[in-house]
């Protein structure tokens, strides 16, 4: 197919709902606009802030700015009434009632980065480096030599990543949850290599896993500002050989996303989407990419 060079991160947009990123250092921030919830979130303690809105999920990355060890934020805009599961880092740290207002207030921790993400559902398998891979054994089979789960079934529920060194194969097998599909924080040298993601806001997401392998992958996306293969604070990693695509033509996202992750290498993919391709941001020092 044609070469689709990278795209600025605020190209013209489409007449369609969106939200977000809203990016930046302060206090308070906002998203308007989105096809899920106009979200808000204030801290306490200036804070550096990503926060995004889109199906089912709303998600930020924070990291404090003044050296205080943590911050009273409040999330604003909710369903008033609604429960949600509250994950950091990928671990379940909190189940909620929003309030009547639609907020909820919560102590975050700032001694590092972290991502969080609120859930309305709960269902998540973790795979782990023990005796049965964590979850692995009623997903897949689990070879603790390679670190390698397997999977055998299709699966309708987040896959995390939970050690370092671990490979997911998918198998030809798909992966398809609300919020994320496959996400692995904060681990090294992390391999997800033939799954098939559709019906997910982000598909595979990699936040602070440096020297990763993301192959050999069949990403569909369908909601707008989705996001099909996104990496962030993950130096040194690859994405290669993986077909990305959207069925709807007013669809508007990224196939693959390169955010703060230097030295990463992005190659052979294949990348079909009516609005966006391949982002790459705050990734100096040598974020190639060579044949898409």
């Amino acid at each position: 197919m044609d070469f689709v060079p990278p795209i600025n991160l605020t190209p013209p947009m489409p007449a369609i709902p969106r939200a977000g990123p809203v990016q930046g250092e302060g206090l308070c921030f906002q998203v308007s606009g989105s096809a899920y919830r106009d979200v808000r979130l204030c801290s306490a303690e200036p804070v550096s802030v990503s926060l995004e809105s889109i199906p089912k999920v709303v998600s930020f990355t924070v990291r404090g700015l003044t050296g205080v060890g943590e911050t009273s934020i409040t999330l604003g805009g909710l369903e008033p009434g609604r429960t949600y599961y509250r994950y950091e880092d990928g671990h379940r740290s909190e189940v909620f009632v929003a309030e009547a207002a639609g907020s909820h207030t919560y102590v975050q921790d700032l001694s590092r980065p972290h991502q969080v993400f609120l859930k309305e559902r709960p269902s998540t398998k973790y795979i782990r480096d023990d005796a049965n891979g964590g979850d692995c054994a009623s997903i897949g089979s689990w070879d603790p030599a390679t670190k390698t789960c397997l999977l055998t079934t299709d699966v309708s529920e987040t896959i995390i990543l939970d050690a370092d060194g671990l490979t997911l194969d998918g198998g030809g097998h798909s992966v398809t949850a609300s919020g994320f599909a496959i996400y692995a924080p904060s681990h090294t040298d992390l391999t997800i290599q033939n799954v098939v993601v559709s019906g997910s806001p982000y598909g595979i997401y990699l936040f602070g896993s440096p020297a990763s392998r993301v192959s050999g992958n069949t990403v569909s996306m369908a909601h707008p500002g989705d996001y099909g293969i996104r990496m962030e604070s993950s130096a040194g990693s690859t994405v290669s050989d993986n077909t990305l695509f959207s069925a709807d033509s007013a669809y508007y996202g990224l196939g693959i996303l390169i955010y703060s992750s230097p030295s990463s290498e992005v190659r052979g993919n294949e990348v079909a989407v009516a609005y966006g391709g391949i982002g790459i941001a705050l990734s100096f020092s040598a974020a190639i990419i060579t044949g898409v």
